[in-house]
C-alpha cells in the first residue's frame, strides 16, 4: 500500500524500512515500535 501511495516499487520500501531497522538496532516492525514508544518518540 505504502508503495502504491508514493508510486514506488516495493522493493524501494523494502530498503527504506530494512534501512530504518538496521539505524533502530531492531529486527522487527515490533522492535521499532517498542524503542519508539520506550524512547517517547511517538
Amino acid at each position: 500500500m505504502i508503495a502504491d501511495e508514493c508510486g514506488i516499487s516495493y522493493q524501494t520500501v523494502k530498503s527504506h524500512i530494512k534501512n530504518i531497522y538496521h539505524k533502530l538496532h531492531v529486527a522487527s516492525m515490533t522492535e521499532a515500535v517498542s524503542k519508539a514508544l520506550r524512547g517517547k518518540l511517538v
